[in-house]
């Protein structure tokens, strides 16, 4: 990092770091700060992070157009503008280059810098060719270095293949293998965890899981509390079944039943049933009915998975649901069990 700033690795990663600029500003990559100095800091300290990006696998080309970087990957490049705008594939690229009259003699050089590569034996990282040396490494690497989501898809199937699988009560995207007298769990950003301590606080430490997921995660594999951690379940909030703040009458849950917001959410909610048994979502809920409700239960909680975005479909198979992400689907089975990408839902 540059001088003056300060860093740290993220929880779970041995490369991929937080930055901290002198003035207090945190960013979670060093691709985010330089983009950050492009707009408010100046010529000189733009140009001392764009050097420091070859840490990440950014190389600089003399055929390329001023500030231009660019990164090798599997099947094609990816490319930097001098803007920080980054450009996935030669087509996108070449199509930026003609599209500008600031790089209207640049084309001819961007073709030749096509050629060289078919050529020439490019310098790899260290870290690719450390990260790459295994299945879960390619993984990881391929999340660390913001590759095309295509790609990120292709290398989980390849881990599918090699004995690891999904669980409904993991996270979107990760995937366990077993293990004799341990756990053995993969995060969607490629990292492992050989314990629920170590996973649980991964999860804590990350916005992108929320305390549903770390709920459902203390049932993995089969759906109960498991005894390595269930004593390590005291710290955690409980919610009071007399709890003035339980609302009634929610046409977003079934009759009968009650809800509340998450404490800091205008959206998640707790759901009450009128057994008195407490669950953290609506799909939470949904998975106890299937094991111990009537059909009619099931089915009435089913119709209000609605409520988050799942939806139901005439091809799908009876009972399943889907939910459409921006680069893939996720499928909900008859059973509740929750199915990443379209691969995995036709395996």
């Amino acid at each position: 990092v540059p001088k003056g700033w300060k860093s740290k690795f993220w929880t779970g990663s041995e490369t991929k770091k937080c930055l901290l600029s002198p003035e207090g500003q945190v960013f979670n990559s060093r691709l985010g700060a330089f983009r950050y100095l492009i707009k408010y800091g100046t010529s000189d300290q733009v140009e001392e992070m764009r050097n420091l990006l070859t840490c990440d696998g950014w190389q600089s080309y003399d055929l390329l157009p001023a500030g231009w970087l660019y990164k090798k990957k599997e099947y094609n490049n990816l490319y930097l503008t001098e803007l920080g705008e980054k450009l996935s594939g030669n087509n996108l690229a070449l199509k930026r280059i003609r599209e500008s009259e600031n790089y209207a003699n640049k084309v001819e050089d961007l073709h030749k810098f096509f050629t060289h590569q078919k050529t020439e034996k490019f310098n790899t990282s260290l870290n690719e060719t450390s990260h790459k040396s295994s299945k879960t490494g390619s993984l990881r690497w391929l999340v660390e270095s913001e590759a095309e989501e295509e790609q990120i898809n292709k290398a989980r199937m390849e881990l599918m293949k090699n004995g690891w699988k999904s669980n409904q009560y993991l996270p979107e995207n990760w995937l366990h293998k077993d293990k004799a007298g341990g756990l053995n769990v993969l995060s969607a950003e490629g990292l492992k965890f050989p314990s629920y301590k170590a996973a649980i606080q991964f999860m804590k430490t990350n916005t992108n899981y929320t305390e549903s997921d770390i709920e459902q995660f203390r049932l993995f594999p089969n759906g109960k509390p498991s005894s390595k951690i269930a004593n390590r379940c005291v710290d955690q909030p409980k919610i009071a079944v007399n709890d003035p703040s339980w609302k009634e009458d929610d046409e977003t849950v079934p009759k009968g039943w009650k809800s509340k917001f998450w404490t800091g959410s205008e959206t998640k909610k707790c759901l009450l049933s009128p057994e008195g048994q407490v669950f953290n979502s609506r799909l939470g809920a949904f998975r106890y009915l299937i094991k111990y409700g009537t059909s009619d239960q099931v089915e009435e909680m089913r119709n209000l998975l609605t409520c988050d975005g799942w939806q139901s479909y005439d091809l799908l198979p009876a009972g399943w649901l889907y939910k459409k992400k921006e680069y893939n689907n996720l499928y909900l089975t008859e059973l509740g069990e929750k199915l990443s990408g379209n691969n995995l839902a036709l395996k």
